[in-house]
């Protein structure tokens, strides 16, 4: 018989217990979220090192789930798949342990199937010591035994065989890292000291209550037993002690019990000869398996319908109103005996007393706002319309405090004054000490007058100087000590929302923050008690800010900020931001929280009773253990990317280049990442063509992108994980998509370059390196004669010398074109294509400068990180200054508005250097219509068949791209180079 299967009598009081008010949250696995059915699993799970989970579904397939989804683990569709026992991952493999064989597989692929019993024999209690596999063979009837065996990976061994008439029950046992044998029949009871191939009888006596199954096991002389009558007993140093409960209900080899009482499903725990409750919930079916997660201090249920995860730190309390909901809980406080109160806008107040119990009010004609408070002994709070402000002395008690008063929040200030926050009547106040007394108050009131004009406050704080803020539509700050206000409101024209707030606090480092109506985090910077200026208004950067959620509470446990964003709760760290300014936001992962509506405005509070944090969202009040939650581990995630195009898939890490045909231009990106927690992340993904902006939308759970008719060119798939200790981290994925051969700019020139080839071999018969070495001197000639025409100017130097007689800069344009002239001169001496960066740089500012002496006097030129290059890097010649020279001569010298800018910048990667020159001239098209300039002139031809000869020999050496510009005009040249350029294969 199965363990996990035994059936377990409760006892009478447990039966009779109530229905707690309060259930642990719960995450559900289905097909829609996960991709599979999980009905019916009643084999026990097993969790892989990484903390993906294997499950068997009744009659299907073995599952592995992981943190944003399921997949079938082993893929033979014909097997038979037997009763999953548990997964071992050993030597390089998964060793799928079921009822029947043992499974050996790699890669998804069964390498072996052992069988481990014949029929009516089972197979049972896997346990792995040492890299060995244990587990025991068990018949019950037709000459019954028990035998005990070991896999070492190799073969399978019985270590030894116990033919026993009256067997009850037999089982292993691991504890620390000891293996025992349990063996029970009518007789007698036995333990087994089990290690490598031998078997030991350490521990034996009479079995005169007819001991089963172990249900709790310590050590030899400590464990509970029950018997065939299902009473549970316990075995304290050879003594026998009965606790004459009965009990059924589901128990695995951890010691963890389930049952079903009514509607509420529960675990329990084995202490001190009781079962103690744990966790419960009324989702699901009963639990038959259970899995403990240490890290995320979760549990994982199979059901006989679904499979849910439950996390016991975070309770919710479903049944406040009526016995049968949680709805609109506008109000929540806990009074000076740590009760809890929370207020309905149904109409009902609700109190969660000290003994776990909910007291529902008498009255259920006040509809409660928001923004109570806890008064000495007496509670107060705000109805909806006439109701006013109200003060309980009880549940079913209270007295109108303010009558003509629609309020949204309260707050004592630190001068014992009480301040309301109000629907279009200012802030309201008033000496605390009034409430004490009898005589109806007479309440001052700050309004339009003083400067206040915040209409709906749904908020008051007060910061260090003594200053009174109440944020609703805008934010207002109140002087006391001069009796007026400034208000600051949101810029309707632009749509933004920054200083539209619904929470705000003054934490204990004396530091005042609001949150916005757009989830942006503002804290105010002022220095002293009058330093009003909006631009004191700082905003924290994170994307979990950028999400575009009202933030609708603020609350301070400790050293955290804890935030309502709407529909995520969040925890801004104050230790790490006063430390050094490191913005660190964590969040309650969106499994274990599982929120279904958004967060209620100003409804956190911290239990006195036990530091625990209560909040409430429109249909449900949590209490969260957040001392428990933050002793949990954290987990990085890194992502991989899975590519489906067509009916392949291929998986890649980040930086790695993914590319792809010019046919395969449609794909599927699935993300996956695995970490011990087994739960999702906030991401932002997106894809983004080079020379494009980046732009991350709000944080969410997606994690499958489809992408159709992409055109040819470079991308970058990004990746922003908020990570779960409070950071993000952005991933990239570059991805290529080739273009058709015949859509290529010098697909013509490399047909020209073929046939000048082939005339240069017939009629000078050279191989081919030799054809190439012609080529290239031609063009080096080509581009000299055309571009550079050293011979030109050579012969134009006395010309220009007459021209510019008695002029300053005469001497320095001279002086630039000879020293050009020498650079050029010395490289026709050489048997190359090629010179050092500073030569070509030198030509690149002789060409700007005489520009500028003699026809762009106004030029405003600038250039960035030119020393990234050394200055004896390799380049082709005139690939820098060609195009300089178009941008002076034809793009800003036919300006009229003299307003000409000409930019170069230099960046570098880890093995390319990239640089981009920009001009605001008047653009190529418009040249042409000015002076006949061809676009892509002579030069430019001659640079880009350079540039192909060069990359024939090492593919994507030199990229150069350019860019026309529309608004404003000009034009945009892009060279990429690589840092190791070989240039010795290209012979000359």
């Amino acid at each position: 018989m199965k363990k996990y299967l035994f059936m377990l009598l409760f006892s009478i009081k447990l039966f009779a217990q109530e229905i707690p008010i309060s259930e642990s949250s719960v995450f559900i696995y289905d097909k829609n979220n996960y991709g599979n059915d999980f009905l019916n699993i009643v084999s026990p799970f097993s969790m892989d090192k990484n903390g993906a989970v294997w499950c068997h579904p009744y009659n299907k397939e073995f599952l592995k789930i992981g943190n944003v989804s399921s997949t079938i683990s082993l893929k033979d569709k014909d097997y038979n798949f037997p009763f999953l026992n548990t997964v071992f991952q050993l030597n390089n493999c998964d060793y799928y342990c079921t009822d029947k064989s043992i499974l050996v597989v790699k890669n998804g692929k069964i390498n072996k199937n052992l069988l481990l019993n014949r029929e009516k024999e089972q197979a049972l209690f896997f346990k792995e010591l040492n890299n060995i596999i244990y587990f025991i063979t068990i018949k019950y009837i037709d000459n019954p035994f028990v035998s005990v065996n070991t896999f070492d990976g190799k073969k399978i061994t019985v270590l030894k065989k116990f033919f026993v008439k009256n067997l009850i029950a037999s089982e292993l046992v691991k504890k620390d890292n000891n293996l025992y044998f349990y063996l029970s029949s009518k007789e007698k009871i036995q333990f087994y000291n089990v290690n490598k191939n031998k078997i030991v009888l350490v521990k034996q006596k009479n079995n005169n209550k007819i001991f089963s199954s172990l249900v709790g096991f310590k050590d030899l002389n400590n464990y509970s037993v029950i018997n065939l009558e299902n009473k549970l007993f316990s075995i304290k140093n050879d003594s026998i002690i009965k606790t004459n409960i009965n009990y059924s209900g589901y128990i695995n080899d951890k010691g963890i019990f389930s049952n079903t009482v009514r509607n509420q499903k529960y675990l329990y725990h084995l202490e001190n000869d009781a079962f103690i409750p744990f966790t419960n919930s009324s989702l699901g079916d009963t639990y038959v398996t259970k899995l403990y997660s240490l890290e995320t201090n979760s549990y994982y249920c199979g059901t006989n319908g679904s499979l849910v995860r439950l996390f016991p730190h975070i309770k919710k309390y479903p049944k406040l109103y009526f016995n049968s909901n949680s709805n609109s809980v506008f109000a929540l406080q806990q009074d000076s005996k740590g009760q809890i109160w929370a207020g309905s806008y149904q109409g009902i107040m609700s109190l969660i007393t000290n003994d776990n119990k909910v007291l529902q009010s008498k009255n259920n004609d006040i509809k409660f706002l928001n923004g109570g408070i806890n008064y000495r002994e007496k509670m107060l709070f705000f109805g909806e319309s006439n109701a006013g402000l109200l003060m309980y002395s009880d549940i079913n008690n209270y007295k109108v405090l303010a009558d003509d008063i629609i309020g949204f929040y309260a707050y004592i200030s630190k001068s014992k004054k009480i301040f309301l926050g109000t629907s279009q009547q200012g802030l309201w106040f008033t000496d605390s000490e009034n409430l004490d007394k009898s005589t109806k108050i007479k309440w001052n009131k700050i309004s339009d007058k003083e400067g206040l004009t915040v209409g709906n406050i749904l908020t008051i704080c007060e910061d260090k100087f003594g200053n009174i803020w109440s944020g609703g539509n805008g934010i207002s700050v109140y002087n006391p000590n001069t009796n007026k206000a400034i208000t600051w409101k949101s810029n309707k024209k632009t749509n933004s929302e920054f200083f539209s707030t619904r929470a705000s606090i003054l934490d204990t480092y004396n530091t005042l923050w609001f949150g916005s109506k757009n989830g942006e985090l503002i804290y105010y910077n002022g220095k002293n008690a009058t330093d009003y200026d909006e631009k004191n208004f700082i905003s924290i950067k994170h994307p979990l800010f950028e999400n575009g959620k009202t933030i609708t509470f603020i609350h301070q446990w400790h050293d955290y900020l804890i935030l309502g964003a709407s529909n995520k709760i969040l925890l801004f760290d104050l230790k790490k931001w006063y430390a050094n300014k490191t913005v660190s936001v964590r969040y309650l992962n969106s499994m274990e929280i599982n929120l279904t509506s958004e967060t209620e405005q100003n409804t956190i509070l911290t239990d006195k009773r036990d530091n625990s944090i209560w909040f409430a969202t429109s249909d449900m009040v949590y209490q969260w253990d957040i001392k428990k939650w933050l002793s949990l581990p954290t987990f990085k995630v890194v992502p991989t990317i899975v590519v489906k195009k067509d009916s392949t898939q291929i998986e890649f890490s980040r930086n790695r280049t993914i590319n792809f045909k010019p046919t395969e231009n449609s794909f599927d990106i699935q993300i996956n990442y695995q970490t011990k927690d087994n739960m999702p992340r906030f991401i932002n993904c997106v894809l983004v063509k080079k020379g494009d902006k980046l732009m991350f939308g709000q944080p969410n759970l997606q994690t499958k992108y489809q992408y159709m008719n992409l055109s040819s060119g470079d991308y970058i798939f990004y990746i922003r994980v908020c990570q779960q200790d409070g950071s993000f981290e952005v991933f990239e994925y570059p991805i290529c998509i080739d273009s058709f051969l015949w859509q290529k700019w010098w697909f013509w020139l490399l047909i020209l370059l073929s046939i000048v080839g082939v005339l240069f071999y017939f009629f000078l018969k050279r191989n081919e390196i030799e054809k190439q070495k012609k080529k290239l001197s031609q063009l080096n000639l080509s581009s000299l004669s055309n571009q550079f025409r050293p011979h030109f100017m050579l012969n134009a130097l006395n010309s220009i010398g007459s021209q510019m007689q008695g002029k300053p800069h005469a001497e320095k344009v001279i002086s630039r074109l000879g020293e050009s002239i020498n650079i050029l001169y010395g490289f026709t001496q050489k048997n190359e294509f090629t010179l050092p960066f500073k030569n070509e740089w030198k030509l690149v500012e002789n060409s700007i400068e005489i520009q500028k002496l003699l026809f762009i006097p106004d030029l405003q030129f600038t250039v960035t990180n030119e020393n990234l290059v050394p200055v004896d890097y390799k380049i082709p010649v005139g690939l820098l200054q060609i195009p300089v020279e178009n941008a002076l001569l034809h793009g800003l010298r036919n300006k009229i508005d003299g307003n000409c800018v000409l930019e170069i910048d230099f960046k570098e990667d880890e093995t390319h250097y990239f640089v981009t020159i920009t001009d605001n001239g008047v653009g190529r098209e418009e040249a042409i219509k000015i002076n006949n300039f061809k676009k892509n002139g002579n030069g430019l031809k001659t640079i880009f068949e350079m540039i192909t000869i060069i990359n024939q020999h090492q593919k994507n050496a030199i990229v150069f791209e350019i860019i026309d510009q529309e608004a404003p005009t000009g034009t945009i040249v892009k060279i990429t180079l690589h840092k190791n350029i070989d240039y010795e294969k290209i012979k000359i």
